[in-house]
């Protein structure tokens, strides 16, 4: 037979009305070294290109393969920022609006039963 326990909810760290409108570090952190790699491929492409191209074919066809990488990768990285910008206008239109939401406490047990829920 299972005992169950009661399980208790943790507090959180952070009221997640104010985590809504803090800038997103990670995303920025993300964003530069999306960057950087784009920029490592584009110098990697550019570094295997051969001189002489006949001889070297395959070398060529790795710097055209590794260039079309740092291409898309950069792509990603404006599609990041763009996004990133997005979410920042929407945050602060909504701060114009009606200011920063005030997060509420999770209702404990006492409180369900001064309620009358328990």
């Amino acid at each position: 037979m299972m005992r169950s326990h009661r399980t208790t909810i943790p507090e959180p760290a952070a009221k997640p009305a104010s985590a809504a409108f803090r800038r997103k570090v990670g995303a920025i952190i993300r964003i530069n070294v999306k960057f950087l790699g784009a920029f490592l491929f584009g110098f990697m492409a550019w570094a295997m290109w051969p001189e002489d191209g006949y001889a070297w074919w395959q070398f060529r066809l790795l710097s055209v393969i590794t260039g079309f990488g740092a291409f898309l990768t950069l792509i990603d990285v404006i599609k990041a920022v763009l996004n990133l910008q997005k979410r920042e206008g929407v945050l602060t239109e909504l701060d114009r609006i009606g200011g920063k939401p005030k997060g509420s406490a999770l209702a404990d047990d006492d409180a369900q039963r001064r309620a009358g829920m328990r």
